[in-house]
């Protein structure tokens, strides 16, 4: 499938692998719209991508600015959802209210957005949601992810079926070097980043352009829908 003249709506796309899907869409010939909640993180990404980007602020989490958002825009043919956000910890000994956060974000951000999203998507076209690596074994201190990922995918199977001929589809990546993670000490995130890549097959962490080469291969795939693509090199394999 040629992206030359379609246009794919990204929200979170001004950062992570949000921002490193627009580039490979926009490389790949499409109109890319980013949307997220800061408009200087907009901005900056707008630069970065080039002229013809076209940016929206939008918090994903709030169901009325969504639903508005969506009754106004134009018509896209691709909608891709990248949601960061993380709660880690013994489940016993978790506090509730970072853990709702996280589902807010996450999980709520995308389910509205494919809700509202969805109605303005031409023929076509498709929606990719983002989950992650967490609920693929039992990991310790993961529980919060591993049961926002299962939904994610669980959600995905049934919009392929709900809301066909629209496809929709699922990246799940594993730890991935973006954003997310430059809050933490410098040697404590590399300390993870370095036990992580030992004990993968492939031997290091991931990068954005990892997940965007999924979401690409997704969005051109015209046979892909009720997929779960996994770029967490190899960790859900062994």
């Amino acid at each position: 499938m040629s992206l030359a003249g379609k246009t794919v709506l990204i929200t979170g796309g001004s950062s992570g692998m949000g921002f490193a899907s627009a580039q490979a869409l926009a490389a790949a010939g499409a109109s890319v719209w980013i949307a997220s909640r800061s408009e200087k993180r907009l901005q900056d990404a707008a630069a970065r991508l080039g002229k013809g980007t076209r940016t929206s602020t939008l918090d994903v989490t709030c169901e009325s600015e969504v639903k508005a958002f969506f009754e106004k825009c134009d018509p896209f043919d691709h909608l891709v959802t990248c949601a960061a956000g993380t709660a880690m910890g013994f489940f016993a000994f978790s506090e509730t209210a970072p853990v709702r956060d996280y589902f807010e974000s996450k999980f709520w951000g995308q389910y509205l957005t494919a809700r509202y999203g969805s109605q303005k998507i031409r023929p076509g076209g498709s929606i990719t949601l983002f989950s992650g690596a967490a609920n693929k074994k039992a990991t310790a201190m993961m529980t919060p992810s591993a049961a926002i990922n299962g939904a994610i995918e669980g959600l995905a199977r049934t919009l392929a079926q709900e809301l066909a001929p629209i496809r929709v589809n699922v990246v799940s990546p594993g730890l991935i070097d973006t954003e997310l993670h430059a809050g933490m000490p410098a040697d404590q995130k590399a300390g993870l980043f370095a036990m992580v890549a030992q004990s993968l097959p492939i031997k290091r962490v991931g990068l954005p352009e990892d997940a965007a080469r999924a979401v690409l291969f997704l969005i051109e795939c015209e046979y892909a829908t009720g997929s779960v693509v996994s770029v967490d090199g190899g960790y859900s394999a062994i």
